[in-house]
Parts: structure tokens; sequence; C-alpha cells
């Protein structure tokens, strides 16, 4: 996405539920719920 001049982010999450976030902006609101725990957060 940045060599094309956007920017923004993205979460992917596998087969077994591994949550894996990647972002090029200066922060991207992100959030996970599994049955024991959720949570929501920013990061700068």
């Amino acid at each position: 996405m940045g060599e094309l001049g956007g920017s923004g982010g993205v979460i992917a999450l596998d087969a077994r539920g591994t949550v894996v976030f990647e972002f090029n902006s200066p922060g991207m609101f992100r959030g996970t719920k599994r049955a024991q725990a959720s949570e929501v957060a920013i990061w700068r």
C-alpha cells in the first residue's frame, strides 16, 4: 500500500486464531475478541 502512495492497515487472522496487525499510518484502531478476553486499542 505504501508503495502506491496510500496509508492504512490490515488485521489478519490465521486458521489457529493468531492475530497480526500491520499498518503504515500514524495510528490505527484495532480489536480482538476471544472466548476469554477482548481488547480494543489504538497504537501510535
